[in-house]
């Protein structure tokens, strides 16, 4: 049985970054994930696609990873008796961007977070 996920998309928002007691890190990373309606012209949104991260993956994003940067998230589902379903990543393969300020800090095109297309 096969239980991968691959998503590509920029990141939604800034990530959510901690550590547990025991100095475990975790993340919060959210994919703005393209979606079209088939039939409607010029109609595009995005799906908010959120990814728990864990140790160094966790603070791999954290060090790298920038709201608006586009990215490949590669991970599983994994069942959590309180949460429910989640999605678990296990690789994130930055393709723009890397240890940098945020898009607006360098002038350049800021991404707009999946909020602001609704």
């Amino acid at each position: 049985m096969i239980n991968t996920v691959i998503c590509s998309g920029k990141i939604g928002s800034d990530l959510i970054y901690s550590k547990t007691a025991k100095g475990d890190s975790y993340a919060f990373l959210k994919l703005a994930v393209p979606k079209r309606y088939l039939g409607v012209e010029n109609r595009n949104t995005h799906v908010l696609i959120q990814f728990n991260c864990y140790g160094k993956v966790a603070d791999n994003a954290f060090e790298y990873a920038v709201k608006g940067d586009f990215c490949e998230v590669q991970g599983h589902v994994d069942l959590d008796r309180k949460r429910g379903i989640m999605l678990v990543a296990d690789s994130i393969r930055f393709v723009s961007g890397s240890r940098r300020e945020p898009a607006d800090k360098l002038g350049g095109e800021e991404f707009k977070g999946v909020d602001d297309y609704e």
